[in-house]
């Protein structure tokens, strides 16, 4: 029996580069615990993945930028499944699931008073959630949630797309953060969770895990050993 999981897409945002072992383990993670249909790589295509939809992107001036431009253009793509998940390449799952919950890490005033992010004032990261904040109260939304995790992001694509046009304007090379504006504009709800990046080494948190180039290596052996077979997305 079919089910709605089986014909969910994946959209995956991808930097430019072949050196990419994060993107590989989590390919192999992902075929093997979480069930969907296509994946879709947006923005650029390491020359060894394949068995994947490819839509060209990374067009913005900043990293930042890219990303919101292509999650707008994978959700606008016409043969994009109406529901999608969409994952980091950086993103690991490390046990069966089936669709992935609905997470948030707090209200957005909340995040913003955070130690990690209050000391980091006026770079890239508070600026973005502040600009995120002051968004979604100019659209009647008093204290919005934040949906700033590391996990899979279930998404109807649609309404996705309407959200980032709608918002495609503001700070263009520093733009708002699309999870927690789709999740806001949409309320769509879910269950307060923590965050699954590490910064350093520690255990591999399940059902998710989620690295950054700093930290990569101390998991890469780790994941090495527990994911020692190509998956069909590796050009053999």
């Amino acid at each position: 029996m079919t089910t709605a999981v089986d014909v969910m897409d994946v959209i995956c945002p991808v930097r430019p580069g072949d050196d990419n072992d994060e993107l590989r383990f989590a390919l192999r993670t992902w075929e093997q615990h979480l069930p969907h249909a296509r994946i879709w790589i947006v923005g650029d295509k390491p020359s060894w993945v394949t068995n994947v939809e490819f839509i060209p992107g990374n067009t913005g001036p900043t990293g930042h930028a890219n990303v919101y431009r292509n999650i707008l253009a994978a959700c606008e793509h016409p043969d994009i499944s109406p529901t999608a998940v969409v994952l980091n390449d950086d993103i690991y799952v490390t046990e069966p699931v089936d669709t992935p919950p609905t997470w948030f890490r707090s209200t957005l005033r909340e995040h913003l008073e955070l130690p990690r992010v209050k000391k980091a004032k006026g770079q890239w990261w508070p600026t973005s959630l502040e600009t995120t904040l002051i968004c979604l109260q100019a659209h009647g939304i008093a204290d919005p949630i934040s949906y700033e995790l590391h996990t899979p992001f279930v998404i109807d694509t649609q309404k996705m797309a309407d959200t980032l046009r709608l918002f495609q304007h503001v700070t263009p090379d520093n733009p708002p953060q699309w999870r927690s504006l789709y999740g806001s504009m949409h309320s769509i709800g879910g269950t307060r969770h923590h965050d699954g990046k590490m910064y350093g080494p520690g255990d591999i948190h399940t059902p998710y895990h989620s690295t950054e180039d700093r930290s990569w290596h101390h998991f890469a052996a780790r994941f090495a050993h527990d994911y020692p077979t190509p998956s069909r997305y590796e050009r053999q």
